[in-house]
């Protein structure tokens, strides 16, 4: 809990939340697509699964049951960090572990 509070004061002491979600959705991606392909493997299918949920997430569920409720800009920075960080974790996975 300590860290959440940090990561609160560090983003109001003016540092830009666009780019603390933008790398919380991108990292988040990547490690789930590394770590998928890894195990499971199949690289491009965890990175088509990634960008399909992200699609729904941030297109459909985000836009209508988020609250506060965001623009369409903020889903379009999340959908971005979600397909870089797959990308990150296929590139990753297919030049290290393959």
């Amino acid at each position: 809990m300590n860290l959440l509070i940090k990561l609160r004061d560090w983003i109001a002491k003016g540092n830009n939340p666009y780019f603390v979600a933008f790398n919380a959705h991108c990292w988040s991606a990547a490690i789930i697509v590394l770590l998928l392909s890894h195990f499971c493997g199949h690289a491009l299918l965890w990175f088509s699964a990634i960008i399909m949920y992200a699609a729904i997430k941030e297109f459909w569920f985000d836009a209508t049951y988020e609250v506060p409720k965001q623009s369409a800009f903020d889903n379009e920075t999340d959908f971005l960090g979600y397909c870089i960080g797959a990308l990150i974790g296929a590139e990753l996975f297919l030049r290290v572990f393959h």
